[in-house]
């Protein structure tokens, strides 16, 4: 694994680190749902380390979805 790589995976598993203390302070001051946004920004940040590990890109598998990630009907 290169440098540059090592790099990406180290800046985006601190991303998730700051994203999981940003959601234990939201949910001690009992805001749940900006809590819950932030875990869910943590596990979006340590796939994002994931797949740089295995040196592929999240937009490829975006595009799988036509670029356009499915949703529930009539939510955006």
């Amino acid at each position: 694994m290169n440098e540059e790589v090592r790099a990406l995976i180290d800046y985006r598993m601190e991303e998730a680190r700051d994203s999981l203390e940003e959601a234990t302070i939201l949910l001690q001051r009992q805001k749940a749902r900006g809590a819950l946004n932030r875990v869910y920004y943590a596990m979006f940040y340590a796939v994002l380390a994931l797949l740089a590990s295995r040196q592929l890109s999240a937009s490829k598998h975006i595009e799988a979805f036509g670029g356009d990630c499915p949703f529930p009907s009539g939510i955006r």
